[in-house]
């Protein structure tokens, strides 16, 4: 049974409007005198400023909260209210003792090194090495409280999705991620810091941090996204992007080939489940289909598949990954040169974007498969910066510059049809490009026109060639484009951008790093403003919109994060060349900042070093060698019942695959008899709970025979799907299969 103090301290409790008092009540009253003795201090010192005078009112205001608690009076009894009055009392007191007193050398020496600020005697050289360790009684403290706090509290910090201000600070792995960061910081402060504030560092610390960050999270993502890529593909986009490639590099032509559908196509069925998931149904009758998707992603990936074989599907996602982290770094110096202002800590700026955008929980996930995401992400944000350059450049070579831009933009558009709003923000980047006249700018428009012209007349031929219209794009869900969506929409997005491992704990800092931005570089923070306006404008009617859907902007919302970290860092350097007030002031700034970075990026961090991550389309080496062994276990033109893993089947094992999930039990019969007529084995690979009615009417009418059990990916309760390859029965048989 937990204790007074562990239920006083529950911070589950902390906002119930009226929460049994129990046996807690001599903790109250312990409370309520603590407010009566700081009441009657600020009464003997009420004459000695201001600060004394809050202090009053603070522990009057606490007292009659805490009475309220007592008599349990409605609304005022929440337990949060007096111990946020006792913290600000305390806060208050701690002021008033540094404006009053001075303080010694050792205390003095300890909160410069907090702040990260040089020290000057050597004698305090040691105690300062010391004081950079402090941090690290942050997770030890957190570890003690955890132990004393009911074992609840565990549970409550691990399923904390969103952000809890009340359950985050006693999550102990961020704590430690903080206290090691904290003290690595401050270290290297004195080691960087010369003592003579007369000498200038060899090494710029902002230049020297931002040099660290960035090499080690470029290490750490490639350990992560080459390291942990998948083996092969499945599902429906993974499988399908690769299928596209391979089909490409192979014929041509982006559309694919489902050579049963002339076996099946007069059987009487719906066509639909002989495609996979993803492809429309076929356009002639040797059974060419294409996808719902863009062509450009595969058309790209097609060509290191042309050069180095299946892996390079696999590697080339990855890869592009690196890239985006690098380009990100490099898109804040250009971002920050852009107009000429004086941005403080560009390359600490950079480093901490690439930072952000490497460890975002979403930006892995997309990476780990051959997903059309990150590509998007990486030439829309080529498209900008090429425009940048060309104002860097002022009146040289603009057609050259936009010719590049436009090509970037032309890609990002062929790869994700939304990217054609950023059409908006690169009309404004024309049009506010400093220092050059209009004949300069209409040579950059050109070049952006030229650049990404041909691309789309492309696109608007595949279309036509598709569907016999330009306008018609390839994807069938135009229907779920409506601004009766976009409530519900932003909704859902924000829901999931605002978990703690995304940008949750991060979206003061966005706010105040678009702030800071917009004010010493208002034109490049425009064309950065209206990209994101363009493209929430263009996602948010989709009623099926999903994080990964917005990937495009994350670099940019990485930037705006970075520069609201440089302009809290800027602020407590401000504040620690004043007084010890300020240093006290300055160390807390930067230790929250910390905090906020390492909660929300600790969980994904170990990643490099844990089992891969199960992304939707993922195949493990495992998984691979599984569907290698179906190809062992089947004959050449064995016919395979499956749900997502059809596609699956089809590329990695070389046999033709159905979903007969999509059938009728009668219609499926219909195609068993077809293909045993045509001498053709039928198989069942039991990969999904969809299956389930499928296997049992078909056991019924067939009989299945099991064949192995193989370690595929499954849709759905794994708990429910069997993963065993079955043989179906020929007609004749009739033989009964029990479960």
């Amino acid at each position: 049974m937990a204790s007074p103090w562990q239920r006083f301290l529950r911070p589950d409790y902390l906002l119930d409007p009226a929460p049994p008092l129990g046996r807690a009540w001599p903790l109250f009253l312990l409370l309520a005198g603590l407010f009566l003795g700081g009441l009657l201090w600020a009464w003997q010192q009420r004459s000695r400023g201001r600060v004394a005078q809050w202090e009053g009112v603070v522990c009057a205001a606490g007292l009659l909260l805490t009475l309220a608690r007592l008599f349990n009076v409605p609304a005022l009894s929440v337990r949060l209210w007096p111990l946020l009055a006792l913290g600000l009392a305390l806060l208050i007191a701690l002021g008033y003792r540094l404006t009053r007193r001075p303080w010694g050398d050792q205390p003095g020496c300890v909160v410069r090194v907090l702040a990260l600020q040089p020290i000057a005697a050597d004698r305090a050289r040691a105690l300062a090495w010391l004081a950079g360790l402090l941090p690290m009684t942050y997770p030890a403290l957190i570890a003690a409280v955890r132990l004393a706090l009911p074992s609840g509290l565990e549970a409550q910090v691990q399923a904390n999705l969103l952000p809890d201000p009340w359950i985050l600070p006693f999550d102990l792995p961020a704590a430690l991620l903080t206290g090691l960061a904290f003290t690595l910081l401050c270290l290297g402060s004195l080691i960087l810091l010369p003592a003579n504030s007369s000498q200038r560092p060899t090494l710029a610390p902002d230049r020297a941090l931002a040099l660290v960050i960035l090499v080690t999270i470029l290490l750490w993502a490639a350990r992560l996204y080459v390291g942990q890529r998948t083996a092969g593909v499945s599902a429906s986009d993974p499988y399908a992007y690769a299928q596209m490639a391979v089909d490409v590099a192979g014929t041509g032509s982006p559309l694919h080939r489902f050579t049963l559908f002339p076996a099946l196509r007069d059987a009487g069925v719906p066509w639909y489940p002989m495609v996979h998931v993803g492809y429309a149904l076929p356009l002639d009758a040797a059974g060419t289909a294409a996808t719902v998707w863009p062509p450009g992603w595969p058309l790209l990936l097609a060509v290191p598949y042309r050069l180095w074989g299946e892996p390079a599907l696999y590697l080339t996602a990855p890869l592009l990954g690196l890239l985006a982290v690098a380009l990100s770094a490099w898109f804040v110096h250009l971002v920050a040169g852009a107009e000429g202002a004086r941005l403080p800590w560009t390359a600490l700026a950079g480093a901490l974007t690439a930072w952000l955008l490497a460890t975002s929980f979403e930006q892995v996930d997309r990476l780990l498969v051959p997903m059309a995401d990150v590509s998007a992400q990486i030439f829309s944000l080529l498209a900008l910066a090429c425009g940048l350059w060309a104002w860097r450049n002022g009146a040289r070579r603009p057609m050259r510059w936009g010719l590049a831009g436009g090509v970037c933009f032309g890609l990002a558009y062929l790869i994700r049809h939304t990217q054609l709003f950023l059409a908006l923000p690169i009309a404004l980047l024309v049009w506010l490009a400093p220092a050059t006249s209009l004949r300069q700018r209409l040579r950059l428009a050109v070049g952006f026109a030229l650049g990404a012209l041909p691309l789309g007349l492309a696109d608007l031929w595949y279309h036509w060639r598709l569907s016999g219209a330009i306008w018609q794009p390839e994807s069938p869900e135009s229907f779920l484009f409506s601004l009766a969506h976009i409530g519900r929409s932003a909704a859902a997005v924000l829901a999931e951008a605002l978990r703690h491992n995304e940008w949750g704990l991060l979206w003061p800092l966005t706010l105040l790093g678009a702030w800071y931005l917009a004010r010493r570089a208002p034109r490049v923070s425009a064309v950065l403003g209206l990209t994101v306006l363009a493209l929430l404008a263009i996602h948010l009617p989709y009623g099926a919109l999903r994080l990964r859907d917005l990937l495009s902007l994350f670099p940019l919302l990485a930037l705006f994060t970075a520069w609201g970290a440089v302009a809290v860092l800027a602020q407590a350097r401000a504040w620690a060349v004043r007084a010890v007030a300020g240093q006290i002031v300055a160390a807390l700034a930067v230790a929250v900042l910390i905090f906020a970075l390492a909660a929300r990026t600790y969980p994904v961090l170990t990643s490099p070093w844990r089992p891969p991550h199960a992304s939707f389309g993922f195949v493990s080496a495992a998984q691979r060698a599984a569907f290698a062994q179906v190809a062992a276990l089947t004959e050449p033109d064995a016919i395979i019942g499956a749900t997502l893993n059809s596609g699956a089947l089809d590329l990695l094992s070389d046999r033709r695959s159905v979903r007969p999930a999509d059938w009728t039990s009668a219609q499926w019969a219909t195609v068993i008899e077809t293909l045993h007529a045509q001498g053709r084995a039928v198989y069942l690979l039991d990969d999904g709970v969809d299956l389930a009615p499928v296997l049992e009417a078909t056991g019924r009418q067939f009989g299945l025979t099991p064949v192995a059990l193989l370690d595929v990916p499954v849709y759905g309760d794994p708990d429910r799907v069997s993963r065993t390859l079955f043989r179906v029965s020929a007609p004749q048989t009739r033989r009964i299969w029990r479960k």
